[in-house]
């Protein structure tokens, strides 16, 4: 239900709105590009973006065009990656791949329990939780098929 006072002040208040209007229409913009201006220009002298650089002294430029993100993200998240399987890998052979380990359940849930705690730990936060999952089951079923025993794969035979 509408306000009972509405009727009295709506004309009143369609004569503020267009005067306003008009006198908006009177004047012309403001350009504040000079203010914006001295403002960057005081930023940018008091901003040292490098270490050791003075206020005012010219830092290294890079073409963010030139940049090969692909390979960042390779040497960033492959690197580590390699080298967490590599260490699992080495701990899955010492501790865990015991003989007629793949016959025990608890052997297999340990080496399952213990690959998913490796990648957790070390895999980048980019991994999304179903990715985790499929990595994760993907290398424990190529542990459980290509390393029978502890000692023993069929990559050290010469087979692949």
């Amino acid at each position: 239900m509408p306000d009972p006072i509405i009727p009295e002040l709506a004309p009143r208040c369609q004569v503020v709105q267009e005067l306003a209007k008009a006198l908006r229409a009177l004047k012309e913009p403001v350009d504040v590009t000079a203010v914006l201006d001295a403002i960057e220009a005081k930023l940018d002298s008091s901003t040292i973006p490098e270490a050791g650089l003075a206020p005012g002294e010219q830092a290294a430029t890079i073409d963010l065009s030139k940049v090969d993100f692909n390979a960042l993200e390779k040497k960033f998240t492959k690197s580590p990656t390699k080298k967490i399987c590599r260490d699992m890998l080495a701990k899955l052979k010492t501790e865990l791949l015991v003989l007629n380990w793949r016959k025990k359940r608890t052997s297999r849930a340990a080496v399952r329990v213990e690959i998913e705690k490796m990648l957790d730990a070390g895999l980048p936060e980019a991994y999304t939780v179903d990715l985790f999952e499929q990595k994760s089951g993907a290398l424990f079923q190529h542990i459980l098929e290509k390393y029978p025993e502890r000692d023993g794969s069929v990559y050290e035979g010469g087979v692949a």
